[in-house]
């Protein structure tokens, strides 16, 4: 670990010419131009401010691939819901039961392949070639070991979990089928990973946007044949879908690890570095477990809210689920522009330069707030029309409806802590992330959605009224933590 922390890089890392960066980026200035004369004075001003900033660009050429992936992973969550759509509420809804704990254990892994990135993109600051590969071989051996725990737990605990979260009898034998075939594919989740925590650690993020592309290509086709059947093959509904997803993910781990072997893409996987090293591996947790804890409790929190959603019915259950998934495609961007946050404050902070980190997260707050208060708007007058295009139900287009018009202000507000949390994520300082994520589920939405769903009598509208306050709560707090400036020192001395 000495020699290693001891070397010196001698070459950059190759950037992708293919992609293009200059038109995407020129598109996303010129959208900013369309809605540049509705914009509050002061957010005019900073939009005014980073296009002379230096940071502006930097960003955009690492959260753009970032933002076609998560592009890419929505219309891979909603190609499933539409295709079930078809077949009725009851299988649109058992994935949207289990989508909690799939949550848990992707962000189980996300934690672990963002404190690999922290800590690739601190070494690519002080141009540390090989130092990267270390930890990027480090990060590829904790997420091999944990996906294989998480698959065989999650299997035999699929059906206490879903019986926990009051699944309804009729929903209880498709979700738990749908939930353990997930499980099994954990490892090829996890395998792909690490080519992410390896590209957006040096910035070059539009090769795992590649392969994040050919497996939404793999997944459509897939997902057609095996829940509606085809010729011989027969009809699987909802266990098709999830073995599309398997499937599909498996290929794309595969081309991960041919990427990262190669080591064509600036960064390569040495077997070697896959032995676990103490020191290196204590440093690897003390970032990871945080991350993951906090995206835990939180995930943990959100099947809570399930259960006490469960408890209002079919209609609910899966207006809920449509609206949290379109909600996602519109955070899109926002999340692309996070994880570039996070690449170039550990970049930046690497190479000890705290003002341009602060630079960076400002610019991605500005460029957020473009984009997602006219998705928000859109969202608040014609909601009913994105709940309608899955099912056409008239019970789950009311209360997907109502769910849109009192959550959309509040996204808008979230969206800043989004950006925020991606520097503390780059900068190390996830303890206090998890404090954050915590508090935000724990301390102000569950209790207060069970009080005022519950002994209140506001019904199904009290957890959507907790979900608004805990979302502005988070948000300040964040502010805070950010103006103080203690999140730049998380990590001082690697």
């Amino acid at each position: 670990m000495c020699s290693i922390i001891g070397s010196d890089m001698n070459r950059q890392f190759p950037r992708d010419s293919s992609f293009p960066y200059s038109a995407i980026s020129s598109f996303i200035l010129m959208t900013k131009g369309v809605l540049f004369g509705r914009m509050p004075p002061m957010l005019r001003e900073k939009v005014m401010q980073i296009k002379k900033n230096e940071t502006l660009h930097p960003l955009l050429k690492v959260a753009i691939p970032v933002m076609m992936a998560n592009g890419a992973e929505t219309i891979y969550n909603l190609t499933d819901s539409w295709f079930l759509g078809q077949l009725g509420p009851r299988e649109v809804s058992a994935p949207s039961i289990a989508f909690n704990l799939i949550m848990l254990i992707i962000l189980a892994g996300l934690g672990i392949s963002a404190a690999g990135s922290t800590l690739i993109s601190r070494a690519i600051g002080q141009s540390d070639r090989k130092k990267a590969e270390f930890f990027l071989g480090q990060v590829c051996s904790l997420l091999i070991l944990t996906s294989l725990v998480i698959a065989v737990v999650g299997w035999f605990l699929a059906g206490p979990f879903l019986r926990a979260v009051q699944t309804p009898p009729d929903l209880y034998g498709l979700t738990v089928e749908y939930l353990r075939i997930i499980c099994l594919g954990v490892p090829f989740m996890y395998g792909f990973f690490s080519l992410q925590s390896a590209m957006e650690g040096t910035g070059n993020t539009a090769a795992s946007l590649r392969i994040q592309l050919l497996a939404v290509a793999v997944n459509i086709p897939l997902d057609a044949i095996l829940i509606f059947g085809v010729g011989s093959i027969p009809s699987l509904g909802v266990r098709g879908a999830a073995l599309a997803t398997v499937l599909s993910r498996g290929v794309a781990a595969i081309s991960a690890f041919v990427i990262l072997l190669r080591g064509h893409q600036g960064i390569r996987l040495n077997l070697p570095n896959l032995r676990f090293d103490s020191v290196a591996l204590r440093l690897l947790l003390k970032v990871a477990v945080p991350s993951s804890l906090s995206q835990m409790a939180s995930t943990l929190g959100f099947t809570v809210l399930q259960g006490l959603v469960n408890s209002f019915g079919t209609a609910v259950i899966a207006a809920f689920g449509i609206v949290n998934r379109i909600h996602a495609l519109f955070y899109m961007p926002v999340q692309g522009l996070a994880r570039g946050s996070a690449t170039l404050v550990g970049q930046s902070l690497g190479a000890e330069e705290p003002l341009r980190a602060r630079k960076t997260v400002t610019t991605g707050v500005v460029l957020a707030l473009m984009y997602i208060i006219p998705g928000m708007i859109f969202c608040y007058y014609y909601g009913a029309h994105f709940i309608r295009f899955f099912v056409n139900d008239p019970g789950v287009i009311k209360e997907g409806s109502q769910l849109f018009r009192i959550m959309s202000p509040s996204v808008i507000v979230f969206a800043v802590f989004m950006i925020l949390a991606g520097a503390f994520q780059g900068a190390g300082d996830t303890r206090s992330l998890m404090m954050m994520h915590v508090g935000r589920l724990w301390v102000f939405r569950l209790p207060l959605a069970w009080l005022l769903a519950f002994p209140l009598g506001l019904g199904i509208r009290g957890i959507w009224y907790a979900m608004v306050f805990s979302n502005l709560m988070i948000t300040f707090i964040g502010i805070l933590r950010f103006k103080s400036g203690r999140w730049v020192h998380a990590l001082k001395g690697v």
